[in-house]
């Protein structure tokens, strides 16, 4: 959406519920959660739209393929690492951007073991890097 029709969008909300406390100032007037949700929705753009880092990537063991790490990466700051090793098990959590090249991802509960790690970029490879220096590539 425009940012133009964001400002008239939200102009018509406050208007509207200026216009019912005007008419009515002994009234209180409420805004539903979900109408709430709904303009912050249509105004605020997802965050990271865009970035690099968004999608799927996956590291491989070549001396076991059954065993992978695959992470998704999603605009509105969140992840889900999945991992193949010794049974699938799931975490999720947020990342965040700390320059061009590194991001910051911290778990939730579950933790693989440790509660943050960091990933680089190497544009150069178009691959993450973890701080072990296992490499993620882009699935397709």
């Amino acid at each position: 959406m425009r940012p133009r029709k964001s400002i008239i969008l939200i102009s018509l909300v406050i208007g509207i519920c200026l216009s019912g406390c005007l008419d009515a100032p002994d009234k209180k007037v409420s805004i539903t959660p979900e109408a709430t949700a709904t303009v912050k929705a249509t105004v605020m753009p997802a965050i990271n739209e865009g970035d690099v880092i968004i999608g799927t990537w996956q590291w491989i063991d070549n001396r076991n393929i059954d065993n992978k790490v695959e992470y998704v990466f999603k605009t509105d700051g969140t992840f889900t690492r999945y991992d193949s090793a010794n049974g699938i098990k799931n975490y999720k959590g947020k990342w965040t951007k700390a320059d061009d090249k590194k991001y910051h991802l911290v778990y939730a509960e579950p933790s693989p073991g440790y509660v943050s790690e960091n990933l680089y970029y190497n544009e150069n490879m178009d691959r993450l890097y973890t701080e072990i220096y296992q490499f993620l590539d882009r699935k397709t």
